[in-house]
């Protein structure tokens, strides 16, 4: 070697050494691998005066070249690859053979890659040198010149010297990772040891190790599923970037997908692509959730203690083509020894919290049950304390009731409500929860029944697990005295599980205590309802005891029954006999309108009415009640459509009895189906009762009251006829005398005038003559007034109709043309009804109906309306004269039939009512008026209906009165009158002879002979009518007329007959027509 190629041997080597030192320098400054390998290829750029340096590593995990630093690029616009497969390009054949490439035109060589860049960047040559670390190539070094150049062997040098420090960096880079790596798990693990240690709460635990995982393996997502120690199934499961709510809880073993090599192997398993992978024995819902949420590449490793039990699974997924490297491997096998302890350590806590709750909620069951006797309370706190105490979602509680088991309580162990599943409980509760199998067990055998997984139980109906989407069940029977009250069930949606024999005891435990405060709370409800009973039906009795109102007392009744007995609604009914039907009373809480009739026989009401015996029916829909295809009428509907649209179900009647006579029923309705029980039986009964009581002192009340105004109404008779007989009698005193005076005062006048008396004094005469006869007329008013008996015999049957139709024309003047007038009009209806005949006097029977007309035009000064009816009511006739006046007040009403008393003032002389009263009770029958003031007055009058028609009496042949003359004796003690009647006989001719007394009359007939006796009636020392016995004694052939002054009316003893009758104040003509017609009827004498 000559000294030129020693010394330039020198000067490579020393050149070598200079970059070999300035990159050794270089990883010894830092231990950032970036920055040392772009310096890097810095330097080499600089030293081997290339136009462009590139430098590649090798990846562990897929053994691809990565490019990790490049210098002296122009083209930053152009895309290139970064990433070449394990034997790609130049790069790969320098990795493959471990030796350097030289190449003077790149661009022609078939292996170059990313060949547009390197146009684009105009390289033509290229050196590759490899990056060498433990005699294995880690990557390669690339040095790339624009203008062609053939690389020397000291060129490779000076890249070596490049590569060697690369090498070097990346081992440091690596030791440096793995440190940090190692550093980053500690810190997660103590993480994971603080959190647990702060919150041992088993859910924080799992957090914590999904976050950790999630972080140490830089994965997508990561999750936890925790495994169910007993039944070896995945449970509660905790995850971080991803939805963790359709993942499947299934039964862990060996080999059973990628969690179960993990377990079989115990140690972590991955796979960059799960579906593609055939190593593991497929779940179907797993990987059906894995699809869903888009995973591909997976990591798993089992969480298991000491005993080699799976405890729990850690999971790590990647979406994208990320592979999980062995690295990843190791520290999940880390993390899971890690979750061993953090696992175990918070489900010992957790156990000691559970129990810790068992024995708080054991402790609140009992306070529960020791400080509240209300059932509904009681069960609400029972239901929740026993859910948490048991673990479970929620408890709900059934008893059983009326042969039915009927949730009444369910409650979330949270305490949340869900009034939506409420309602399906209630909505299932019609399907019967007695007939699910789970509940019969349980009810059957007296101890609890569990159900690790519902969906596939024959104990629980699929529409059930669906409805409730329930999963774990547990039902333990309430037993009270060996006698199954009711049902303790625990439910839970999170998944299947394996009921603890510790879950069952205690789930026993809390339904005997459940159990035992259910029954004394059925007791102090019990005790509670029969005071209530006893309160209600006190104060009913004190209602009955206090008012007479019967609506009160029903109304009374119909609540009392709402509230003791339970019901929705009730009503009372009460038997209308006229209709043949019950009729609503008292109503409450049922759209039924008071007065709506149920026929006999009808429903329950109806029904027990008939029957005299409790009705009812559990269910009117599938139970029809008798009479339910009868039409209503009221509604246009059958009384079961009617029942259908009311919305009851059940129904309960009870009849109301008083001395086995049904008054009515009392009747209750339940919204749902319920078959009424004995108690409930009983308290209606016993309402019932209290309802006949007020019905039947409704009813004495109204009898009474009835007979009270009866009694009133015949006092006012009686005493009425008792008054109006003495102001009768009075009257016919006084008219009496009146008649023997105007008998003188008319027979005198009627004398002078038949003496032709001078001109001037005829006219007077004639006016003393018509005050006579008027006045006289009054008096025989007065005297009929004071007769209320019939008298002597009717003269033929009358048509009422008739004679008010006289009555009407008779006063036609008055209410139509007198009234029109004086500007009012009066409007005359007449209503005929169709009536057989009276007996009586149609004249006197016109004047009554011509009165009554006249007192209702007068009642009427500014028109109105007469409404005239006549009827029949049994063997009556009855006459109604209403008109629209002014009324009556009380007092006037109430002196209505005084005589003299009036309200029109001088006008009136105040006899009208009462002549009217006097003329129908001789008739038979008798007359009341009704009126208040401003509302008009009706004045009503009935009349016996006469027997069966007789025949009428033939008429008597007229007599032609004889002009004849005779012996007359008149006797009277009026000397007036007896003056007056001798004056006139005398004058025709007749022999008179006179006596003041009966007694004097009687000596002088029987020492004289005469061929008449006139005789006064009333006379001190004997009666007209011993007179006349006296001379029909004697002579019975003498003809005897009767002079009186009380009347036309006059009874006729029995045995008596006289030949005529003369009432004062008499017409002169009259008495001498009188006289001579007796005279002409005597027989000849002999």
């Amino acid at each position: 070697m000559t000294r030129e190629e020693r010394d330039a041997s020198a000067d490579q080597h020393t050149r070598e050494l200079e970059v070999f030192a300035e990159s050794s320098r270089l990883v010894a400054s830092t231990l950032d691998l970036a920055e040392v390998l772009d310096r890097l290829a810095g330097i080499a750029r600089v030293q081997l005066g290339v136009d462009v340096v590139r430098i590649w590593l090798r990846d562990e995990t897929s053994g691809d070249l990565l490019l990790r630093a490049q210098t002296g690029s122009r083209r930053q616009d152009v895309a290139f690859q970064t990433r070449l497969a394990s034997g790609e390009g130049l790069a790969g054949a320098v990795i493959a053979t471990g030796e350097p490439i030289f190449v003077a035109d790149v661009i022609t060589d078939p292996r170059l890659k990313n060949r547009v860049w390197f146009e684009a960047e105009g390289l033509t040559s290229m050196m590759l040198v490899p990056i060498v670390l433990d005699m294995a190539p880690i990557g390669i070094v690339a040095c790339i010149t624009r203008a062609r150049r053939e690389f020397l062997a000291a060129d490779v040098a000076l890249a070596a010297a490049v590569a060697a420090p690369a090498a070097q960096a990346v081992r440091n880079a690596g030791i440096h990772a793995e440190a940090l790596g190692r550093l980053e798990e500690i810190q997660a693990f103590q993480r994971v040891t603080a959190e647990t240690l702060a919150s041992p709460d088993l859910e924080t635990a799992l957090r914590a190790l999904v976050r950790e995982t999630r972080h140490l393996l830089a994965a997508d997502a990561a999750i936890c599923s925790l495994v169910e120690p007993s039944a070896q199934r995945t449970d509660r499961i905790v995850g971080l970037g991803v939805e963790t709510a359709g993942l499947p809880r299934y039964r862990v073993a060996p080999r059973a997908g990628l969690g179960g090599e993990a377990l079989a192997a115990r140690r972590p398993v991955r796979t960059d692509d799960y579906f593609a992978d055939a190593r593991f024995v497929r779940i179907p819902d797993f990987d059906a959730w894995a699809r869903a949420q888009g995973i591909k590449a997976m990591i798993g490793a089992a969480v298991i203690d000491r005993d080699g039990v799976a405890l729990a699974f850690l999971w790590a997924f990647n979406r994208s083509a990320s592979p999980f490297t062995a690295n990843h491997e190791e520290r999940l096998a880390r993390l899971s020894q890690q979750a061993t302890v953090a696992i175990e350590k918070a489900r010992g806590f957790e156990e000691e919290r559970r129990r810790a709750r068992e024995n708080a909620a054991l402790l609140e069951i009992a306070r529960a049950c020791s400080t509240t006797l209300d059932l509904k309370p009681l069960l609400g706190e029972v239901s929740r304390q026993a859910a948490l105490a048991v673990g479970v979602e929620r408890c709900t509680v059934s008893l059983w009731q009326e042969g039915h088991l009927v949730p009444l309580m369910s409650q979330f162990a949270d305490g949340r409500a869900v009034p939506d599943m409420w309602g399906t409980l209630k909505g299932m509760r019609r399907e019967g929860w007695e007939r699910v199998p789970l509940m019969e067990e349980a009810s059957r055998s007296k101890r609890a029944v569990a159900v690790e997984d519902a969906a596939g139980s024959p104990l629980i109906p699929a529409r059930w697990v669906e409805a409730f989407q329930t999963r774990a069940v547990l039902a333990a029977p309430l037993v009270s005295k060996d006698e199954t009250i009711g049902v303790m069930l625990l439910g839970d949606t999170r998944g299947p599980r394996q009921w603890t024999q510790g879950q069952l005891d205690l789930a026993m435990t809390i339904a005997a205590q459940v159990a035992l405060a259910v029954d004394r709370a059925r007791q102090y409800e019990e005790a509670a309802q029969r005071a209530a009973e006893v309160e209600t039906l006190s104060a009913i009795g004190e209602t009955l005891a206090s008012t007479l109102d019967l609506q009160a007392v029903l109304e009374a009744v119909t609540d009392s029954a709402v509230t003791l007995i339970g019901a929705q609604r009730a009503a009372v009914f009460e038997l209308d006999e006229a209709a043949a039907c019950l009729r609503a009373r008292a109503v409450r809480g049922a759209a039924v309108a008071v007065g709506f009739p149920v026929r006999l026989g009808q429903g329950a009401v109806g029904a027990a009415a008939l029957t005299h015996a409790p009705v009812w029916s559990a269910d009117v829909l599938s139970q029809p009640l008798p009479g339910s295809d009868l039409m209503v009428e009221e509604l246009g509907t059958t009384f079961g459509e009617a029942i259908r649209g009311h919305g009851y179900r059940g129904i309960l009647g009870v009849p109301i009895i008083s001395r086995e006579t049904a008054l009515g029923a009392v009747c209750v309705y339940w919204q749902e189906p319920h078959a009424p029980d004995e108690r409930e039986i009983r308290l209606l009964t016993a309402l019932a009762r209290q309802a006949a009581i007020a019905m039947d002192n409704a009813r004495l009340v109204s009898d009474l009251r009835r007979t009270l105004e009866d009694l009133k109404a015949a006092q006012d008779t009686v005493v009425r006829g008792a008054t109006l007989r003495a102001v009768g009698e009075l009257a016919a005193g006084a008219a009496h005398h009146l008649n023997n005076l105007m008998a003188v005062i008319l027979g005198r006048t009627q004398l002078l005038l038949m003496r032709e008396p001078p001109p001037p004094m005829i006219q007077s005469l004639k006016t003393i003559e018509k005050a006579v006869v008027d006045a006289a007329d009054t008096v025989r008013r007065i005297q009929a007034f004071g007769r209320t008996d019939r008298g002597e015999a009717w003269s033929a049957e009358l048509d009422v109709n008739a004679i008010v139709r006289e009555g009407i024309q008779l006063t036609r003047p008055r209410w139509e043309h007198e009234a029109q007038v004086k500007g009012a009009r009066v409007e005359m209806v007449f209503e005929p009804g169709s009536l057989p005949g009276v007996s009586g006097r149609a004249a006197e029977l016109r004047e009554v109906m011509a009165s009554l007309i006249l007192n209702a035009v007068d009642a009427m000064p500014k028109g109105g309306r007469i409404r005239i009816r006549t009827s029949r009511a049994g063997d009556r006739a009855v006459v109604s004269v209403q008109d629209s006046g002014v009324g009556m007040s009380g007092e006037v009403k109430r002196r209505a039939f005084e005589p003299f008393f009036t309200t029109k003032g001088v006008k009136s002389t105040g006899l009208g009512l009462a002549v009217a009263y006097g003329t129908i009770r001789r008739h038979g029958g008798d007359i009341t008026v009704e009126s208040a003031e401003g509302e008009g007055t009706t004045v009503s009058f009935w009349l016996p209906l006469a027997p069966a028609a007789a025949a009428a009496p033939a008429a008597a042949p007229a007599t032609a009165a004889l002009a004849r003359t005779g012996t007359v004796l008149v006797i009277d003690d009026e000397a007036p009158v007896r003056e007056l009647v001798a004056d006139v006989l005398a004058s025709k001719g007749h022999r008179v002879t006179t006596a003041t007394g009966g007694r004097e009359g009687i000596e002088l007939f029987g020492a004289g002979h005469f061929d008449l006796v006139i005789t006064d009636l009333g006379m001190p020392d004997m009666t007209g009518w011993d007179v006349v016995r006296a001379i029909r004694a004697r002579r019975p052939d003498t003809p005897v007329l009767l002079l009186t002054g009380w009347g036309e009316v006059v009874e006729t003893p029995e045995g008596v007959s006289v030949d005529g009758l003369i009432s004062k104040p008499f017409d002169v003509a009259k008495l001498a027509a009188a006289v001579g017609e007796a005279l002409a009827r005597r027989s000849p004498r002999s």
